[in-house]
């Protein structure tokens, strides 16, 4: 089976030179460290 590729894009919120971080409160990931930003599909005709 081929594999299938996603484009993804992605940016890091920074405050004070330092990337912000936010630690998760409940769900599977609960008290896991994640970068606070944006996260996006890419598809042919966006503009990035």
């Amino acid at each position: 089976m081929p594999s299938k590729i996603v484009k993804v894009v992605a940016t890091i919120i920074f405050r004070d030179g330092k990337p912000f971080a936010t630690q998760r409160v409940y769900g599977e990931w609960k008290d896991w460290w994640e970068l606070s930003g944006i996260l996006g599909y890419y598809s042919l005709g966006n503009n990035l």
